[in-house]
């Protein structure tokens, strides 16, 4: 009977030990381990957008964060004009989980998810405020900071899913590469654009692999030749650094 009755407690403590929750920092990221998967999202306010375009982002960076696996990262920065190597994101959160996702058996589902709107959902929404106000800048170095996030060592490092979602016309303007200027077209050949991604990139080039982009391009009132090409465009560089595109939608 005492044998027993030792073995079954030895099992509760195994059990409870296992599910001991390892502590979060305040924005729900675990303390010194990297996250399972990283999602960074890039909002681009070199152009001016209505109330309207604001909504619909605020919309889809709300949905992205929700589909986010459990412990994952969550990066937002914005696309300003100015571009500075190493620039901050404008909030970094991790998913701490829904609280279907914990065990009822050992946890209190409802304190979870407590936790989950009042350290991931609440603060991403304060943050949006500013995030998805309208701005304008000269210039627009899209890739620049492509290049710059994917090649960070503390994104590179995380094992899991890397994926890139871009709300943005995606109208490259800067003085490396320029597609786009006052809504039209540049004349652009194949070896000006590998040319400049060289003097973003360096003589290795980009390097996505491993990452999965996704596009929300913000229409504007351009000629729909410009439209179409600027996706041509993206979609070879894109493919040409070993990157995944998975969706390219019109927002």
């Amino acid at each position: 009977m005492f044998a027993g009755s030792f073995v079954l407690v030895g099992s509760v403590f195994a059990v409870s030990h296992v599910n001991t929750p390892a502590p979060r920092m305040e924005n729900g990221c675990l303390e010194d381990e990297l996250a399972p998967a990283i999602h960074i999202v890039l909002v681009d306010k070199t152009d001016p957008f209505g109330s309207n375009f604001s909504n619909q982002i605020r919309k889809s960076i709300l949905s992205r964060a929700r589909s986010i696996e459990m412990n994952a990262r969550l990066d937002v920065y914005t696309i300003r004009g100015m571009h500075e190597k190493r620039f901050p994101p404008e909030i970094t959160l991790c998913n701490p989980g829904v609280g279907t996702d914990y065990s009822r058996l050992f946890h209190n589902q409802s304190k979870k998810q407590r936790y989950y709107k009042e350290h991931f959902i609440s603060p991403l929404e304060s943050a949006l405020d500013q995030i998805v106000q309208s701005g304008q800048a000269a210039s627009s170095p899209i890739l620049e900071i492509v290049e710059d996030i994917t090649t960070r060592p503390e994104v590179r490092e995380i094992d899991g899913r890397r994926t890139i979602t871009l709300i943005s016309d995606m109208a490259q303007n800067s003085e490396r590469l320029r597609l786009v200027h006052n809504r039209h077209l540049v004349d652009v050949s194949e070896e000006q654009i590998q040319r400049g991604i060289r003097e973003i990139a360096g003589i290795d080039g980009l390097q996505f692999e491993g990452f999965s982009f996704e596009v929300y391009q913000v229409e504007k009132e351009y000629p729909q030749d410009v439209i179409d090409q600027v996706k041509k465009t993206w979609v070879e560089i894109i493919a040409g650094a070993e990157g995944v595109l998975t969706h390219w939608r019109n927002l």
